[in-house]
């Protein structure tokens, strides 16, 4: 369902460190991913090298370690773009910091506005 735009500007701004949480978590899949495609790796050398294996058990193994390698690969650029994001949200914050720290600065104490003509 999608959000009405004038109640996006409404949500809390992004947080970078709960960004790049999200990101070692996508990161750790990854590797359980990676992980799992070498054991499977070993379990097709095994199959080939018996030569016993029925053509579907291979076939199942080598579609499991495709998936494994592709949803590895998919959660290592998620984790990418989501690193990438947390930077620009902190360059942002970084913006705006500076540009109120400016306009504070340009604004004068009350005592120190002199009423015109005196």
């Amino acid at each position: 369902m999608r959000r009405h735009p004038a109640r996006r500007s409404a949500r809390r701004p992004a947080d970078p460190a709960s960004i790049i949480a999200h990101a070692v978590v996508l990161e750790t899949d990854a590797r359980a991913l990676a992980e799992c495609a070498e054991r499977l790796r070993g379990i097709t050398e095994r199959l080939e090298a018996g030569g016993v294996a029925p053509r579907w058990l291979r076939q199942a193994v080598n579609a499991h370690l495709a998936a494994c390698v592709t949803a590895a690969a998919d959660l290592t650029t998620a984790a990418a773009h989501l690193r990438h994001y947390a930077d620009s949200v902190r360059s942002a914050d970084s913006v705006r910091s500076a540009d109120s720290v400016r306009s504070a600065d340009s604004v004068r104490p009350a005592d120190s506005v002199r009423p015109a003509g005196r």
